[in-house]
């Protein structure tokens, strides 16, 4: 749910770096399963689609706050370049 992203997104700024690479790996997950609901159910495909490509950029927003660690932006860029 969006609230579920929003606190994800929000743990990327936590001042433990477990909580942070946590956070990050679950939407990591979350897009790739949006994405792999994409490719599976045509019905669901556009809203799967619509909503990988906005939790990237809203990763890739995220990477660009001075109160996210340099770790966790280096992370970011690089799972960003991959997909």
């Amino acid at each position: 749910s969006e609230s579920t992203i929003e606190a994800l997104l929000s743990a990327l700024e936590d001042e433990s770096e477990e909580v942070r690479l946590t956070a990050l790996s679950t939407l990591e997950n979350y897009i790739l399963q949006a994405e792999a609901n994409s490719e599976t159910s045509a019905t669901e495909s556009t809203v799967s689609s619509q909503k990988a490509t906005a939790l990237k950029f809203q990763l890739e927003t995220k990477a660009l706050s001075p109160n996210v660690s340099e770790t966790i932006k280096q992370a970011i860029h690089e799972y960003v370049s991959l997909i």
